[in-house]
């Protein structure tokens, strides 16, 4: 949990500097002519709630290792972590998807247009984001499914999994990825306390494991 919220910490100082420095005279700016002297207030909320953001969407990319060592620690210090440990480390059971080799000719298109996909979904989340203070939480929202799997990412690497598109993967439960996720979401939105807020968020997603895998192995 120490390792999460430091990182977490280096992340909020290091989006802080690059955001105060470059983005928020033009945030200051747009709220001070919407909302006049209100738009300080606005301004700095808002680039609080942004930073932070950003910082935690960072610090889940970067701490999968930390919260499987957590996880780990937590398991052994239960009377029952034997048994645990099998349910967990249990291999998925996926069906495997063999898909034909495509000539370098189709894969280049095929490549871009992902690309494109995803930088125009970046750049509309990008500008949603800077909606006065809603904003912030309008892209929590609409990234609520991304967030649940970022959190779910080191428990599946854990079970060992046969290779499954990882489309197929987040699809398949996007119901309870999105549900995780808008709940995390919310709640990683108190800055500082985020890092600790992220380390339970992998606890509690370790314990959803749980109960999956005993589901399993009794059904």
């Amino acid at each position: 949990m120490t390792f999460i919220f430091l990182t977490y910490l280096s992340k909020f100082v290091l989006v802080s500097m690059v955001y105060y420095l470059i983005v928020f005279p033009f945030v200051l700016g747009i709220n001070t002519v919407l909302w006049g002297p209100l738009g300080i207030t606005v301004a700095v909320v808002h680039s609080i709630l942004q930073v932070n953001m950003y910082a935690t969407a960072l610090t889940r990319l970067h701490s999968f290792e930390y919260a499987t060592l957590m996880f780990e620690k937590l398991v052994k210090s239960r009377s029952d972590h034997a048994a645990l440990v099998n349910l967990i480390y249990l291999p998925a059971v996926q069906p495997m998807r063999v898909e034909p080799k495509r000539h370098w000719s189709k894969s280049i298109p095929v490549l871009l247009f992902k690309l494109a996909i995803r930088a125009s979904n970046f750049s509309v989340l990008f500008v949603i984001s800077f909606v006065p203070i809603a904003g912030v939480f309008i892209v929590r929202l609409l990234r609520s499914g991304a967030i649940g799997y970022q959190y779910s990412v080191p428990f599946l690497a854990m079970q060992k999994p046969l290779q499954l598109n990882q489309g197929d993967v987040f699809y398949r439960e996007f119901g309870r990825y999105a549900a995780f996720g808008i709940v995390s979401g919310f709640l990683e939105c108190m800055p500082l306390l985020s890092g600790l807020i992220i380390a339970s968020n992998y606890i509690g997603r370790g314990f959803w494991l749980l109960d999956e895998s005993r589901s399993n192995h009794i059904s």
